[in-house]
């Protein structure tokens, strides 16, 4: 465990840190949130981050990965205060650097480290602790095998991929009752268990969030191939997959939401389309 920063991080990079955390302090306390341990992870914490590197005029550095320990579960209210905290940081300063954050408490993070979850395991390898609040120290992780790994990715897609299957055969099951607002959730359903699959095969982590949106991003993020499933240029791709990501909540609860037989099936032939990309994708990643 590292409790120090790397010494050639810039003054301007340490100040911008300082902010961040200083941030992350003040609005969890005003929240009575209590902090366990703030945990620097990956590039800064390997001392391999770029702070500027210029290729064809845009400007890429490494982003502050912080991960927040906390000492009891807030459950689903992991993520939502990530996101408010990231808009935060973002409003109130100017700084440059990305930050990504992520809330977990002290319990999940052992659990997952006992699992030998090697998304965790790759962050105790080389974390710097910017902040402990407390005594307890963090499980031990075991270095798995590949044939190891690839075990693990296989129960996590032969787990959620199939979950994604039976949530679509409920979609098709309302839409053959004209019930088209339950149609839509268990669409939802769908796509989020797609999604789970390759994010669990890919990195061994999927945050707490039923958000479309930013699942998507992530996914994305992990692999290119993913640009080609919503083009949100076109208003038409836009709109439908917003009733879509909006259908976990308000197609269940609100009245006024509304979604057309013509619009679910566009969505199923894109979902679909994700089904069968997930499944390419995930079996490539487990034959490496």
């Amino acid at each position: 465990m590292k409790t120090t920063l790397p010494e050639n991080i810039p003054q301007k990079r340490l100040d911008e840190l300082n902010f961040v955390l200083d941030t992350i302090k003040k609005e969890l306390g005003t929240k009575d949130v209590e902090i366990d341990k703030i945990i620097l992870f990956w590039s800064y914490a390997r001392w391999n981050f770029v702070v500027e590197d210029i290729k064809e005029k845009e400007e890429f550095r490494s982003d502050f990965d912080i991960l927040i320990i906390t000492k009891k579960d807030l459950w689903e209210e992991e993520w939502t205060l990530s996101m408010y905290l990231t808009d935060i940081i973002k409003k109130t300063s100017k700084i440059k650097q990305p930050v990504t954050l992520i809330i977990e408490n002290l319990n999940h993070i052992n659990t997952m480290l006992k699992m030998w979850r090697y998304f965790y395991a790759d962050i105790k390898r080389e974390w710097v602790v910017l902040l402990d609040n407390s005594w307890i120290e963090l499980s031990e992780y075991k270095e798995l095998t590949k044939e190891e790994r690839q075990e693990m990715m296989k129960e996590d897609y032969e787990m959620w991929y199939p979950k994604g299957n039976d949530f679509f055969d409920w979609y098709k099951f309302y839409m053959e009752k004209d019930k088209f607002n339950l149609s839509s959730f268990h669409l939802h359903q769908s796509v989020e268990c797609y999604m789970t699959a390759y994010l669990l095969v890919k990195t061994q982590y999927k945050e707490k969030t039923h958000d479309l949106t930013h699942l998507y991003t992530k996914l994305k993020q992990s692999d290119s191939r993913f640009n080609i499933w919503f083009n949100f240029e076109y208003s038409k791709e836009f709109i439908t997959f917003q009733l879509l990501r909006e259908a976990y909540v308000w197609a269940r609860y609100d009245k006024n939401y509304k979604i057309t037989k013509e619009q679910l099936e566009f969505l199923e032939n894109k979902v679909l389309t994700l089904k069968q990309l997930v499944k390419e994708l995930c079996e490539e990643e487990i034959k490496k």
